[in-house]
């Protein structure tokens, strides 16, 4: 039973976040709007190493270009280029074979297309479709491959006062409830009309400070709680999470995952740390701010294995 326990462990990291549906951030009606300026850059084809928890980076001021490159063993280090438009918005990345673009319209993406970089030939799409109030109600997944042809759509639906209530696909259900205060304190996924896991969060003062997750995996329950904790000024000090096969969790024991955030007097990420007994240790170094706040170079290790990145930027107002 133990052993089984810790392979779901590593399960539930692996695989959390990267269903059909979740791939967005569901609970942010406007998160796939990517804008530099004091907003969250998230692009999982990026940041391979982000398949833990940890804070995304936060881009600050009008950036024209990234130019990232990653040195690792085994790894390619040529150029990654990022591209932004005068509004913050990401609108190329060029990189590993790929040539991706973003197209908006009334500062809300509305199609994402993946081109092969040496025929430019494209491959894959994703077209976004709004309500006449902006909310984003459907997303239509077109893949294009040689062996491989589909089509996906995802539906969103919401309440009268623009909160996502259900995300849907063919096969997968989300749900959302909320609170007097609008914050979103129950999530149920179902999986062809089976209820296959239920989160439910606690806040004060609309910021998360614990997290129970119940889940159903190879026909036994699981559940995972998750603890917030934040410094003085509001930024995160760190998470940690228990896991159990009912709702009481022991204070000690090897499923036990504990992550750290360190930041400087200028409320900068400067290290990460994640921790779990006998099976995992990373740390993640953030150095050489440029002077718009942004880092310049990322030194990983993860159980050992190195991994630096480091980044160029230019910026529209030099």
């Amino acid at each position: 039973m133990k052993v089984k326990l810790l392979y779901l462990l590593l399960f539930f990291f692996l695989v959390n976040g990267q269903k059909t549906i979740s791939q967005n951030n569901t609970l942010k009606k406007d998160s796939i709007k990517e804008k530099t300026n004091f907003r969250e850059f998230k692009d999982k084809t990026i940041f391979e190493d982000d398949t833990f928890k940890r804070e995304d980076d936060t881009l600050n001021g009008k950036i024209k270009t990234i130019i990232q490159n990653t040195y690792a063993e085994n790894f390619d280090n040529s150029d990654v280029i990022y591209t932004f438009d005068e509004f913050g918005f990401k609108v190329r990345r060029q990189g590993y074979g790929q040539d991706i673009f973003e197209y908006y319209e009334n500062n809300k993406i509305i199609k994402t297309s993946i081109c092969d970089a040496d025929n430019g030939k494209e491959y894959r799409r994703t077209e976004y479709l709004y309500d006449e109030r902006g909310n984003l109600i459907k997303r239509i997944n077109i893949v294009d491959l040689p062996k491989d042809k589909y089509t996906t759509t995802i539906l969103y639906f919401y309440s009268n006062d623009d909160k996502i209530i259900e995300i849907r696909d063919l096969i997968e259900t989300i749900k959302y409830q909320y609170d007097e205060l609008n914050d979103c304190v129950i999530e149920e996924r179902y999986d062809e009309d089976v209820l296959g896991e239920r989160i439910e969060n606690k806040y004060i003062n609309h910021r998360i400070v614990e997290k129970v997750t119940w889940r159903l995996f190879e026909g036994e329950e699981y559940y995972v709680k998750e603890i917030y904790n934040y410094n003085l000024n509001g930024t995160l000090k760190s998470i940690t999470y228990y896991y159990s096969h009912t709702k009481e969790f022991p204070k000690e024991n090897d499923g036990i995952r504990y992550f750290y955030y360190t930041h400087d007097k200028k409320n900068r990420l400067v290290k990460f740390q994640a921790f779990q007994k006998k099976y995992y240790k990373e740390t993640i170094i953030y150095s050489d701010f440029d002077k718009n706040g942004n880092w310049q170079l990322k030194k990983i290790n993860q159980n050992g294995r190195k991994k630096k990145i480091k980044r160029r930027y230019d910026y529209f107002d030099n």
